[in-house]
């Protein structure tokens, strides 16, 4: 996408929502933040997630405002792990995304593999698992936010289960 001229709009994709699930009882939140923090991704809990602010992809989309224009609010190009990690919580030094031949999604969903649409989030068969699914794969892959892949189920469930860091 070609960089605005100073005083022309430009035409942005459509905002698309990223609503997590949370759990509605408290003691279920306090898990969910527990299970969170042990998988070094708690500073997703903090982000309000319902907020969509045009101006700001705008900025992402475009050349951003002079005010940002030597900082690195202005250069997601340039955005780093480190970046990321500062703002999130998130841990330094582990993996990124696991393979589909990890295995270690293996047994946790009732039924089949569907082809096509892979795992429903809904037939996961540990409710803790569960809602750490409901909750970080409309964020992370907001496309379907009810079903799992192979590639982000091994992910999750590897450091839901303490046995891969993921960064």
């Amino acid at each position: 996408m070609a960089p605005r001229k100073a005083g022309e709009e430009q035409e942005l994709p459509t905002l698309r929502k990223v609503i997590p699930q949370l759990p509605t009882k408290e003691e279920d939140v306090e898990m969910l933040r527990e299970d969170l923090r042990r998988m070094d991704c708690a500073g997703l809990l903090t982000v309000p997630w319902g907020f969509r602010e045009e101006e700001m992809v705008r900025e992402l989309m475009g050349e951003p405002p002079n005010q940002y224009h030597k900082t690195l609010r202005a250069h997601p190009e340039s955005w780093t792990k480190r970046t990321w990690q500062k703002v999130y919580g998130f841990r330094l030094g582990g993996s990124g995304l696991t393979s589909r031949k990890d295995d270690f999604a293996k047994g946790q969903f009732a039924g089949k593999i569907d082809a096509k649409e892979e795992f429903s989030v809904a037939d996961c068969k540990d409710p803790r698992a569960r809602a750490v699914l409901a909750f970080l794969i409309p964020i992370f892959y907001p496309e379907k936010p009810t079903r799992v892949t192979v590639t982000w189920a091994n992910t999750i469930f590897g450091s839901f289960k303490g046995k891969r860091a993921v960064d």
